[in-house]
């Protein structure tokens, strides 16, 4: 499925950083996580399944990323409000459900370069230059 999360590519990106110094390997797993997350959304509520297909779509794929990322709670540089939504929906369906109505009335594009924009000034130098 295109909207299905590459676990090969996320366990890549891990193998990568895995020998980096802790404050790079907390910037590149929010940036990571957060921008995984506003696309996941942003993909699954812009296509054409079903409702019900969307939310397994989008539980199946925090799952996955927990399963890539599990020590994302301890990160303080992934925002709050997004660890609490996680959190949340992981742990009731029907809270998950709620996010979902409510994401099919957001335009989340111009909130994802926002965010992208913000992050951007966050330059990660190449620790191997």
């Amino acid at each position: 499925n295109e909207y299905e999360l590459d676990e090969e590519k996320l366990e890549r990106l891990k193998d990568i950083y895995k020998d980096y110094d802790i404050n790079i390997k907390q910037k590149i797993e929010a940036m990571a996580f957060t921008n995984m997350i506003l696309t996941l959304f942003t993909k699954v509520i812009k296509n054409d399944d079903s409702f019900e297909n969307n939310l397994n779509l989008i539980s199946d794929n925090i799952d996955k990323l927990i399963l890539i990322f599990p020590n994302y709670e301890d990160n303080p540089l992934i925002n709050k409000l997004l660890k609490k939504k996680i959190n949340q929906i992981l742990n009731d369906k029907n809270k998950l459900s709620k996010l979902v109505k409510m994401c099919y009335k957001i335009n989340f594009i111009p909130l994802y370069f926002k965010f992208i924009s913000v992050k951007n000034k966050y330059e990660l130098k190449d620790p191997l230059a």
